[in-house]
């Protein structure tokens, strides 16, 4: 919905609102009422998108158990799917589940693996710039 709704609807809204208050639409007539019109309708769309946007960000962090961790993490616990779908029904394949230490050390590398390099491991911005 936040895709869809806010984004391209509002977006498409708002841009096209914007080009007739900046005055760049080809053979349109600039009126005051136009503009005002254009005016009401581009600020009622930025305060509805900037409303999803402000959801968005309160599910996705507070809004629902876990979701925030998950996010950190890359890991859900089993209940967490079950607990997001409306139907109740289980998913044909399980979910994935964080491994816990012992687990992870236990665990050995895929075959022909290699080891990533620390380089590779830095953000882009600071490659090169360590000696």
């Amino acid at each position: 919905m936040w895709f869809w709704g806010g984004l391209v609807i509002f977006g498409l809204i708002l841009s096209a609102s914007g080009w007739v208050l900046d005055m760049i639409v080809p053979g349109l007539d600039y009126y005051r009422a136009t503009m005002q019109i254009a005016n009401v309708i581009h600020g009622i769309a930025a305060v509805l998108m900037i409303a999803m946007s402000l959801g968005h960000i309160y599910m996705g962090t507070i809004g629902m158990e876990g979701a925030y961790r998950a996010m950190r993490d890359g890991w859900v616990d089993e209940a967490g799917p079950r607990n997001t779908t409306s139907s109740g029904t289980t998913t044909s394949r399980p979910a994935r589940s964080r491994p816990n230490a012992r687990q992870r050390r236990n665990q050995a590398p895929p075959a022909g693996a290699a080891r990533a390099r620390p380089e590779t491991l830095l953000p882009t911005r600071f490659h090169g710039s360590r000696p």
